[in-house]
């Protein structure tokens, strides 16, 4: 690293002294003159290891004259001061200035490790916001009525399939071969009041659930459908479609 500075460091004293004497006559230093100092006492800073200190000279230098050599010294500093955002910026830079660099492949590798720092800096990015639900058409009924529609459903089919189990148990009981024993017809004749209730109670809910989804559905979610009760006879609906 040192050497390539180094020898960035000769060319561009060189670069400095060749552009120099034109003017060294004035008493005013020339920019050529002010650059060179101010880089001078850079590459001093920066062989001390004073990185900070280093990237202000080699900033001012570039300032005072902006050649493509002081912005590979820049990106070097400000890697070493941890300023990698200033460091990748001066390297990207440097080669859209000098495209020929001899040292091109060097600072891309430089530039590669810059990028993964600054991303281990800022962390991983957020978590994007979940879509948003389609609902459906402005002001239609949505995906609601038939969410509720299949759910009771389901709860509809459970209550018919208990309720039919509970028949078909008080048939093995009532319609047991003669000769069968209590212990053979028990447990149907236990179980079937059992399904038998919850199968109706589930049925009921279920159909209710479905009648519900339907209003929805037809009233296109504005409540102006049919009204839906539970009366004597099961569900009713009253009011139109």
């Amino acid at each position: 690293m040192l050497a390539v500075m180094r020898t960035l460091g000769f060319a561009l004293i060189a670069v400095l002294a060749s552009s120099s004497p034109a003017l060294a006559q004035e008493p005013e230093p020339s920019p050529e003159e002010e650059a060179r100092e101010l880089f001078g006492a850079g590459s001093e800073a920066f062989g001390r290891g004073v990185y900070g200190a280093a990237l202000e000279y080699f900033e001012r230098a570039y300032a005072v004259l902006p050649l493509p050599e002081l912005l590979f010294n820049i990106g070097v500093a400000s890697q070493r001061s941890g300023r990698n955002e200033r460091a990748l910026e001066a390297f990207e830079q440097y080669l859209r200035d000098a495209p020929g660099a001899a040292n091109r492949g060097d600072v891309e590798a430089r530039i590669v490790a810059v990028r993964s720092v600054i991303q281990d800096e800022q962390g991983p990015p957020p978590d994007a916001p979940p879509p948003p639900i389609d609902d459906g058409d402005a002001g239609g009924p949505g995906v609601v009525p038939w969410i509720v529609m299949g759910g009771s459903a389901a709860v509809l089919g459970t209550g018919i399939v208990l309720f039919a189990m509970a028949q078909g148990d008080i048939s093995a009981v009532e319609d047991a071969p003669d000769g069968s024993s209590w212990p053979d017809v028990r447990d149907a004749r236990d179980r079937a009041p059992t399904f038998s209730a919850l199968g109706l109670v589930l049925a009921g809910v279920g159909a209710a659930g479905v009648a519900v989804g339907i209003v929805l559905l037809t009233s296109g979610g504005t409540g102006d459908g049919p009204e839906v009760g539970i009366g004597p006879g099961g569900v009713v609906a009253r009011g139109r479609f």
